[in-house]
């Protein structure tokens, strides 16, 4: 309220104040008087009337409770326009969704522009805390049991089941939902995923070859498409067992046996295969061979059997360093001594089996054959020859002359030949084990030069000493030449067939009788020449 700006001074009553403007708030309908006191002196008042109005009924409705996440209704009433201050809304109803509990004010103002304020309060109760349980892995065909908490009324989706706790046998990959409801009333809900994994699919195999009394190696390739393989229980046929991935296995007997493997994996899925396996029977191994000299070839006899299939691949070793794959080798050897054998043998089913024989075969050293003849060189006038014996380790001499007739077993023989030429003599010596040895060295027989030359010859054609001409033995050509005395030459010749028939050197004028002289020449065999000369006496 306003009083007169030209007074100098104010009263107002009821309430006392002196200022020119007051406000007041009566609580009931009251006059207001103000005394004024203006610049001359004067005193003035003047009056006014409030009238008070009462207030609105407001009223924002009920407190109430919801879920969180749920919206609240409230109803404002009591006037003809409302303000939500928190929201801003100007409607009597509004829908809210509030996280917390709270007092929600609503100004409530009437006909009369009087407001009031009400307020409403919204307890905003927690969801529950819905748990359906840790995802599972399942095998194929198998049941799982699925456990919610949380809550007092549960819904399992898909299905529609209620309940905590339920069964499932899902064949694939769900994801199970459980809504669960509290005392409240309040939902929440909660997903576990079952995924359904196939059995592991078991398979092994043996490493080859399958052969009795054989370290045998079982390698498991048993799957699994999720997961991995964690157990393996092995049963061999024979009583033996293992639990091992990839276990060793021996069989003692040849035969069939039945295998059992039994797989699980890391999430309990098992799986087993029912099967057989044939043991196959190894070779048994003998073989036999004979001492025998030095570099002679020893026969190698295998005699090794197997009581089902065929042996096809045989390994020896001589113990010198060689080897044969022959089933039934030859083999020579090249030094004294005795050495170990071994025989491998290999069937058709690839079973292996070798025996060795320690100082199996002992090989005999040979004889040395040596010896010396006196002479080396001989003449056919003196061809005998002496043979002395120098070999080593012999108790048997054979002996070949090479002339084609002329042999002996004496250690040291004297033998004569017939003819001249060159003998490459053979001996072979023989050790007390039969070892052989033998030795070539040459004889030379020298032809020997002989020649024959007749003093006196009577060429008068009665076919007796008709001829002059040289006759002998070792040499190879011939020349005879005859002079007169007073040495002319009145005959001449290369053929030693051919003689001098007492004429002169026309050949048709007889030589009268007297005493001429000759020249002879001749080559020998070692091609050296020799010449003769002297006088020859002609009777008629």
């Amino acid at each position: 309220m306003f009083a007169n700006s030209n007074a100098v001074s104010y009263l107002w009553l009821p309430g006392g104040s002196t200022d020119s403007t007051i406000a007041v708030s009566p609580s009931q309908p009251t006059t207001y008087v103000v005394y004024m006191e203006l610049s001359n002196g004067c005193l003035v008042y003047d009056t006014t009337y409030v009238n008070v109005n009462p207030l609105p009924l407001a009223d924002a409705g009920l407190d109430q409770e919801t879920c969180l996440g749920k919206s609240a209704l409230l109803n404002a009433s009591g006037g003809i326009s409302y303000w939500w201050p928190n929201t801003g809304s100007t409607s009597a109803s509004i829908v809210l969704t509030p996280f917390t509990s709270d007092y929600h004010v609503v100004i409530v103002t009437d006909g009369n522009g009087c407001s009031q304020i009400d307020s409403a309060f919204i307890e905003v109760l927690p969801l529950p805390i819905a748990d359906a349980g840790e995802d599972e892995v399942i095998c194929k065909g198998d049941s799982v049991l699925l456990q919610a908490t949380g809550g007092i009324l549960y819904t399992w989706f898909p299905g529609g089941l209620t309940g905590a706790t339920n069964y499932f046998q899902p064949l694939s990959f769900v994801n199970y939902v459980v809504v669960v409801t509290d005392s409240n009333g309040c939902v929440n809900k909660d997903s576990v995923v079952v995924i359904p994994i196939e059995d592991p699919e078991v398979s092994f195999n043996v490493i080859t070859p399958i052969c009795e009394k054989e370290e045998l190696i079982f390698k498991n390739n048993s799957s699994i498409s999720i997961g991995t393989i964690v157990k393996s229980d092995w049963t061999f046929g024979d009583g033996g067992t293992s639990s091992l991935l990839d276990p060793k296995h021996s069989y003692a007997i040849p035969g069939t046996y039945p295998i059992t493997l039994i797989v699980e994996s890391d999430n309990g899925c098992i799986d087993s295969l029912f099967t057989s396996i044939y043991i196959n029977v190894k070779p048994i191994i003998d073989f036999t061979l004979s001492n025998e000299c030095m570099n002679k070839e020893v026969q190698f006899e295998d005699h090794s059997t197997i009581a089902a299939g065929v042996i096809n691949t045989w390994s020896w070793n001589f113990g010198d360093g060689n080897q044969a794959s022959e089933q039934h080798p030859l083999h020579a050897y090249s030094t004294e001594g005795f050495y170990a054998i071994q025989l491998t043998a290999i069937s058709d089913s690839g079973c292996i089996n070798s025996r060795a024989k320690n100082n199996a075969i002992q090989i005999y050293p040979l004889p040395i054959a040596n010896f010396s003849a006196t002479p080396f060189e001989a003449s056919i006038y003196a061809p005998q020859i002496q043979f002395n014996d120098e070999s080593i380790g012999s108790i048997i001499w054979n002996w070949n002359f090479a002339d084609g007739t002329g042999t002996s077993n004496d250690p040291n023989p004297m033998y004569v030949y017939a003819d001249t030429g060159k003998f490459n003599v053979e001996l072979i010596v023989t050790s007390v084990h039969g070892c052989l040895d033998t030795m070539y060295k040459e004889i030379y027989i020298k032809p020997g030069l002989s020649v024959y030359i007749p003093n006196a010859f009577t060429p008068n054609d009665d076919g007796y000493n008709d001829y002059f001409y040289p006759s002998g033995i070792g040499y190879s050509g011939m020349q005879l030449f005859i002079y007169n005395r007073w040495g002319e030459q009145i005959f001449a010749t290369s053929d030693k067939t051919k003689g001098w028939d007492g004429k002169s050197k026309n050949g048709n004028d007889p030589c009268i009788d007297g005493v001429y002289i000759y020249i002879v020449k001749v080559i020998d065999f070692e091609n050296t020449p020799h010449e003769y000369n002297g006088t020859v006496s002609l009777y008629r």
